[in-house]
């Protein structure tokens, strides 16, 4: 957890601004489970709405770690799923919300519902 908390913290202070993204791909670089999860949770919280092109570029990055649910975590793609909330629904975004929606977690299903209606979910 407290790995987790210092990712998120690490995101938020190195950005330049409300949009940058360049330190979560530097922790997505890098980064095990609690790393990553931290990251993705503070991208949604914060609203961070990137350039069309990140967005793509984050959710196929996240896809590309193929993390497993480690006990005591919530699913490691809820923070992206409601970061896609403010997001324009492309055909990767949907899809990737889709791929949520068909999860087995109850709490990440009702995130990405919601953030394909445009609606931010509380985590």
């Amino acid at each position: 957890m407290i790995t987790g908390s210092a990712a998120g913290a690490y995101f938020r202070i190195s950005r330049d601004n409300s949009k940058d993204v360049k330190p979560l791909f530097e922790l997505l670089s890098f980064g095990k489970f609690a790393v990553v999860d931290g990251s993705l949770e503070v991208l949604g919280l914060d609203k961070v709405i990137p350039e069309k092109k990140l967005q793509r570029e984050i959710i196929t990055e996240l896809q590309s770690l193929n993390f497993k649910r480690e006990k005591g975590y919530s699913d490691v793609r809820m923070g992206l799923a409601l970061a896609c909330a403010g997001w324009e629904k492309s055909p990767q975004v949907n899809s990737f919300l889709d791929s949520c929606i068909q999860s087995n977690d109850t709490q990440l299903q009702k995130v990405a519902l919601n953030s394909k209606k445009g609606q931010y979910s509380s985590l």
